[in-house]
């Protein structure tokens, strides 16, 4: 399954409250590259701003990876025209459901 944002900045969110890894990869690359990726400390992670942009319509996988366990991820895509209103929870791409 995909999820799709409205918003170039989604907030990614999984059930792991550990340090983990975060990584946005370009599933329309050949190969798939990734876009960017950081460390966080707990359970969600809002896309940064300063964050190369993601691309309107567009497959990307956020990974993400805690030490000892293996990695859960979801497909999302961005698109803008959408309905509904543009709040954090329609931003939300869940993780590992």
């Amino acid at each position: 399954a995909e999820w799709t944002t409205r918003s170039r900045r989604p907030i990614f969110k999984w059930a792991a409250s550990d340090k983990v890894t975060v990584r946005v990869i370009d599933l329309d690359s050949d190969p798939p590259r990734t876009v960017w990726h950081g460390k966080v400390d707990g359970n969600h992670l809002a896309y940064p701003a300063d964050a190369p942009a993601l691309s309107i319509g567009i497959p990307y996988e956020v990974r993400v990876t805690a030490e000892d366990e293996d990695p859960v991820s979801a497909v999302f895509s961005i698109h803008p025209d959408l309905e509904g209103p543009d709040t954090a929870f329609a931003r939300v791409v869940p993780i590992g459901r």
